[in-house]
């Protein structure tokens, strides 16, 4: 069997156990992620072992036991994401949007950004459950949403169907995507996307500090908000305990993030991402490999 094939199979098969999950309510589907999270902590993987590891690069100063700790409730919520999908996947925009508490916190920056006329740029990263901003921004403003292509094209088929359903428009990431980003910041609109991933190509990004430690961030922000003016907010979707839902934050961007310096513009975008980490450090996905691409120096994986 090749890898594609076996890939295929896998996605097939997750699909039909959140389709199958997903008659549960938020509150089930959080106690099996967090029973998925013990079962990580206790059972050697690699999930486990990249988490760890990315906690020791990002926190330091900590002790062993406070970064145990860290480990422990990451992946209880890496858990909760897991079992999330169930919920994105197939219950309705309504169903999903009732577990959203309003107003957003910091609303007023989204509502002045959006009065300057120059469209925003709000960036966010792999932190709390993410994947309820396609639904609910487009429900507000003309939204455009920057994307990674799945290998499998029924992948990417679903993911959009599923991620569209308000309205939100999917971009790919590649030049004709930042194309229509361009052009929906020049109608004044929104669009989005996650800045904490290590870009593909050698000229999207550059090494700046993240947590203090050396890592490959990309530049788009910097060169989008450069060359049409947009303000840049960061923002985040938060879990709330004892599945009482979600409540979402918008955020001002550090100064320089959109600096022609683009070295110093990257260290801003991840100062802005690392300040909203640390409103909620074991909801943030640790278990990314973050450090992957370290240009000169030794890897960490």
């Amino acid at each position: 069997m090749t890898k594609g094939i076996s890939r295929f199979i896998q996605i097939i098969i997750l699909i039909i156990l959140f389709s199958l999950l997903s008659i549960f309510s938020l509150k089930i589907l959080h106690k099996v992620g967090y029973c998925v999270g013990w079962l990580c902590l206790k059972l050697p993987n690699p999930l486990k072992r990249i988490v760890q590891i990315n906690i020791k690069l990002c926190f330091p100063e900590r002790s062993k036991e406070a970064q145990d700790g860290l480990l422990a409730d990451t992946l209880k919520q890496t858990g909760c994401t897991i079992l999330e999908y169930a919920m994105y996947w197939f219950w309705s925009p309504e169903k999903i949007l009732a577990l959203l508490q309003m107003p957003i916190r910091g609303q007023r920056l989204m509502d002045d950004a959006i009065l300057r006329g120059k469209g925003v740029i709000l960036v966010g990263a792999h932190l709390g459950s993410w994947e309820m901003i396609p639904f609910f921004l487009p429900r507000h403003y003309p939204t455009t949403f920057l994307y990674r292509v799945p290998r499998l094209p029924f992948l990417d088929r679903f993911i959009k169907r599923i991620r569209a359903r308000t309205g939100a428009q999917m971009v790919p990431a590649s030049p004709a995507g930042i194309k229509m980003f361009l052009q929906a910041l020049k109608r004044g609109e929104v669009v989005a996307l996650i800045a904490d991933q290590v870009p593909h190509h050698n000229e999207g990004g550059m090494m700046a500090p993240f947590f203090g430690e050396p890592a490959f961030t990309a530049t788009l922000v910097a060169r989008l908000a450069h060359k049409t003016g947009a303000t840049v907010l960061m923002g985040y979707m938060e879990r709330l305990a004892d599945a009482k839902g979600f409540v979402g934050h918008y955020m001002t961007a550090p100064a320089n993030i959109a600096d022609s310096d683009l070295e110093k513009a990257a260290t801003a975008l991840n100062q802005g991402l690392a300040q909203c980490i640390l409103e909620n450090p074991t909801q943030y996905q640790w278990g990314y490999k973050r450090f992957k691409k370290r240009v000169g120096l030794p890897r960490v994986y």
